[in-house]
């Protein structure tokens, strides 16, 4: 998984379990029609490791200037990140080759989009029923039964 799927896998994952989540783009110029809709409450997640995306730590200081809880996924405290963050976790991605690793990263990305499953209780198993039946009932998988219409 290459960086930049990280962040994907992380709105993927907590839009199952909730309605009100989006993930900006990585597109120049886009950036800022997204940002426009942060507001005081949310709660602003940003992933970078180091050679960090002026993008992502420009959007992440303005989102926490906005109000939003920024958190910081990124590999270490010196992270320019971390001093905006109300909740950093610094993450290892030292591998066994030349390319960093993402394991923890892909980890920490699935407990917490567990954690935050198992606060919204039974909302997030409602979500993930229809989800369910939706993929079944378009036979988006192999073996999956696809219902005439």
């Amino acid at each position: 998984m290459a960086f930049d799927q990280a962040p994907f896998l992380l709105g993927y994952l907590l839009g199952m379990v909730r309605d009100d989540v989006a993930t900006l783009p990585q597109n120049p110029g886009m950036l800022t029609d997204e940002l426009r809709r942060v507001r005081d409450g949310d709660c602003f997640v940003a992933l970078s490791i180091h050679r960090y995306s002026a993008d992502t730590v420009r959007a992440f200081g303005w989102a926490k200037r906005r109000g939003a809880t920024a958190i910081a996924l990124t590999d270490n405290p010196a992270s320019p990140l971390a001093g905006d963050a109300d909740h950093a976790f610094y993450l290892d991605t030292t591998g066994v080759s030349v390319q960093r690793s993402l394991t923890a990263f892909t980890s920490v990305v699935q407990a917490l989009t567990t954690a935050v499953a198992a606060v919204q209780g039974k909302p997030a198993r409602s979500a993930l029923l229809v989800e369910e039946e939706l993929l079944d009932e378009f036979g988006v998988y192999a073996g999956s039964r696809i219902t005439p219409p």
